[in-house]
């Protein structure tokens, strides 16, 4: 059975689903590489010059790089391909519509610290399930550090500040009492760069500053990005749980911080003038190349490469599609069908393309425009 419906498949394309007790199906384990994972290689990203300049632009400043951009053309992938051409820390917080300013530095378990409350009676030296970001001894259950863990642009901070850098007090509490002063009283640095390591293939180069991914910020409350104006201009934030203040010395290299937004609502004008502003556009001059860098065998085919990018440019031009196909969506279509063994599009595959529009378009109002527009489609003339 053919993704489309129909029953003639070439032999070398395995089937995983056949439903149909006659028939043997190909093996899961024996599935191919998530075509993720291949579209996520450092060497098959291909940024423009304008957005390259854009990059260094920001990075000349000491600003941060606000991307917007139809999804799919490369916003996000930008950030750890930076990361990796430098070997360098890389710190990622996908914004939601309950984000708040605070969770994209750290957390902290008020849950956990009621139920250890409620259990100081028992046995407190596995209270918390939290692990904490330094050694806390089990000595010591109310030590509030137990529920504290760090996220992507505080984790930042605090490494390109480094293990004795000075804390700050802001008030009498916890942190006096416990004599927390440097950086390393709130967070682990060993056991950060071996679970950094442990998940990156590429070796880290710790003397580099953490590349900071903030993604998708127009999901959030329209106070997010203003809350977050004193932490970019002055990499500092409080944790008042404790009583402290974080703030990056003034000689440390400043984290690198790249933020996307998708334009789903405006960004107020204070954070916009923190930023260097760069739009990414779908990169019509450069798709040839992508196209060849992702499927070998359309480096030389031009005639199938055309074919797709027409069928695409289609999809793309008609104000009927409400939600086009990007870059991400016609590389996975690509592969897609690369993998199923279609290659004569305008011949004897072409009656399979239907089958495959779920990887191009999204809804189901797209999909019977994009029917539609493939039934009468005329490939251009080799």
């Amino acid at each position: 059975m053919n993704l489309d419906g129909s029953t003639t498949m070439p032999d070398a394309t395995p089937q995983f689903y056949t439903a149909d007790p006659k028939r043997r199906a190909a093996s899961l384990a024996s599935r191919p590489e998530p075509v993720q994972r291949l579209m996520d290689r450092h060497e098959v990203y291909r940024p423009g010059d304008d957005l390259i300049r854009a990059v260094n632009v920001a990075l000349l400043l000491g600003m941060p790089l606000l991307l917007t951009g139809a999804p799919g053309v490369g916003k996000t992938r930008l950030a750890s391909h930076l990361a990796e051409e430098h070997r360098a820390p890389y710190a990622f917080y996908g914004v939601t519509s309950a984000s708040s300013a605070r969770d994209l530095l750290y957390g902290f378990d008020e849950l956990g610290r009621m139920r250890e409350a409620f259990r100081r009676g028992g046995d407190t030296a596995n209270a918390s399930s939290l692990a904490p970001r330094v050694h806390v001894p089990q000595e010591a259950p109310d030590d509030l550090r137990r529920y504290l863990s760090f996220r992507a642009l505080g984790r930042a901070i605090l490494r390109a500040g480094g293990p004795d850098a000075p804390l700050q007090r802001i008030a009498a509490g916890p942190g006096a009492e416990r004599g927390l002063t440097t950086f390393a009283d709130l967070f682990d640095f060993a056991e950060d760069r071996r679970a950094a390591a442990q998940g990156r293939a590429l070796e880290i180069d710790w003397t580099e500053p953490t590349v900071v991914l903030i993604d998708e910020i127009d999901k959030a409350p329209r106070d997010l990005p203003n809350d977050l104006l004193t932490e970019l201009d002055r990499m500092q934030f409080d944790v008042p749980e404790l009583g402290v203040r974080v703030r990056l010395p003034d000689a440390a290299p400043r984290p690198i911080v790249l933020i996307t937004s998708n334009a789903e609502r405006a960004l107020p004008e204070p954070f916009l003038r923190r930023c260097v502003y760069h739009h990414v556009e779908w990169p019509a001059d450069r798709l040839d190349e992508i196209v060849g860098l992702h499927i070998e065998a359309l480096q030389t085919d031009t005639k199938r490469r055309a074919d797709a990018r027409a069928l695409v440019d289609l999809l793309r031009s008609d104000a009927r599609i409400a939600r086009p196909p990007g870059l991400a969506e016609m590389l996975q279509w690509l592969h897609l069908l690369e993998r199923d063994g279609i290659v004569d599009l305008r011949g004897r595959d072409r009656a399979r393309l239907p089958g495959t529009l779920g990887a191009l378009l999204k809804t189901e109002p797209d999909m019977r425009v994009g029917r539609e527009l493939l039934g009468r489609w005329t490939p251009p003339a080799p």
